[in-house]
């Protein structure tokens, strides 16, 4: 509502100045004046319509007309209704082509100090100074007659509703300023929430994945043999095997070796090994070589430390030699040097 009575007012005060302006310019019998008259009051026309361009032009014209016409008066009302035309556009067009004839008008000759401001006032105008032209018009009355009381008061009050609308127009850019970032916002807190609902029904379809093969895993688990002490002595089976096959002395000799002569899964055999003994498989073959081992090198002198390592599983001497000194605490040597000297 303020907006609309802004611009309403503005409307009407400027009506009312050019009007004075117009009635305040004297007329002749010459063609010269009455051209002028003439496209003054087209423009009046214009202004009323609320063309305020095509209404620039038409004072153009006739401040062309009558800075032909000579008389500094006249140039000075028509120079002053082309200014505050030029004030009632959105953007102030460039006049420098206007405020150019008049300075070259003036040159050359004396005229008034109400002339001298109106220059000013163009200038400033013409320069984007809009504020300070206005200072300068209100401080000085250039106007002339009559109507120099009123112009100045309706200047002062379009100014001052242009300043209420500009606070208004600020308003309105805060206000629009601030429901872009309200949409923002809302925008960011609906993705996040369209990505917290998604990762929920992920974690709901996971859940429920896990639940059944969880399900699936006891099943499987309910369906295996029981550990050797329930399952037949099946760990004293295995140390039977060890202590009497001599089939455990291969280099190629495997888990799935024993478990096919258990005639158990390979798991079963290999859960069974660690629970009762607490090694794994290897290890624990490990130790019936080793045990051959030493019982070869104490009571053999024809087979070499190569050999006995190649008959009791070993690939090579130094690996035999390692393993056999982490179980013994001595290199095959010292044990046979000892052996012999027992």
């Amino acid at each position: 509502m303020l907006r609309i009575f802004t611009e309403y007012f503005n409307i009407v005060a400027s009506r009312i100045v050019l009007l004075l302006l117009v009635a305040t310019m004297p007329t002749t019998a010459s063609a010269q004046s009455d051209n002028a008259a003439e496209a003054s009051r087209k423009a009046n026309c214009l202004m009323n319509e609320g063309l305020t361009s095509e209404a620039l032009e038409a004072y153009s014209v006739a401040l062309a007309l009558r800075i032909e016409e000579g008389n500094e008066q006249r140039v000075n009302c028509a120079y002053l209704a082309f200014l505050l035309c030029a004030l009632e556009n959105s953007e102030v067009p460039d006049i420098s082509r206007e405020v150019k004839m008049v300075d070259n008008f003036a040159e050359g000759r004396t005229v008034c100090k109400d002339f001298k401001e109106l220059q000013a006032f163009g200038r400033h105008i013409s320069q984007g100074e809009y504020d300070r032209a206005i200072s300068v018009l209100m401080s000085s009355p250039i106007l002339c007659g009559r109507c120099r009381t009123s112009a100045i008061s309706d200047l002062k009050a379009m100014v001052k509703i242009g300043s209420l609308g500009q606070q208004v127009k600020q308003r309105e850019e805060i206000q629009r300023l601030q429901r872009t970032i309200i949409y923002c916002i809302a925008l960011v807190a609906l993705v996040i929430v369209v990505m917290l609902v998604f990762v929920h029904r992920r974690n709901k379809i996971l859940n429920a994945k896990n639940r059944k093969l969880y399900q699936l895993w006891r099943a499987l688990q309910a369906q295996e043999p029981k550990p050797a002490e329930e399952n037949g002595g099946l760990m004293s089976r295995i140390v039977e095997i060890m202590e009497t096959d001599d089939a455990i002395y291969s280099p190629d000799y495997s888990i799935k070796d024993l478990a096919d002569r258990l005639g158990v899964s390979q798991k079963i055999v290999s859960k069974t090994i660690n629970e009762q003994s607490g090694k794994n498989f290897s290890a624990f073959v490990g130790e019936y070589r080793i045990a051959q081992a030493c019982r070869l090198l104490a009571s053999s002198n024809q087979l070499s430390v190569e050999g006995i390592a190649a008959s009791v599983g070993f690939r090579s001497r130094s690996h035999f030699s390692k393993v056999f000194k982490i179980a013994t605490g001595m290199s095959p040597s010292e044990y046979i040097s000892q052996a012999q000297d027992g």
